[in-house]
């Protein structure tokens, strides 16, 4: 997620931040929020993508 100067980099499973530049924390726990929400959408579109 990257916005002006913030930067932040979630893994997908398990859900858990790996890097943040700038982010407070009340907008992190929003993104992490959508993350968990939409997890399996995503994992399905980087398995279709990679084809693993």
């Amino acid at each position: 997620m990257d916005r002006d100067d913030c930067s932040a980099k979630f893994w997908i499973q398990p859900v858990g931040l790996a890097r943040n530049i700038g982010f407070p924390a009340y907008e992190l726990r929003k993104i992490r929020a959508i993350v968990e929400s939409n997890q399996t959408a995503f994992l399905e579109a980087w398995n279709g993508y990679f084809g693993t």
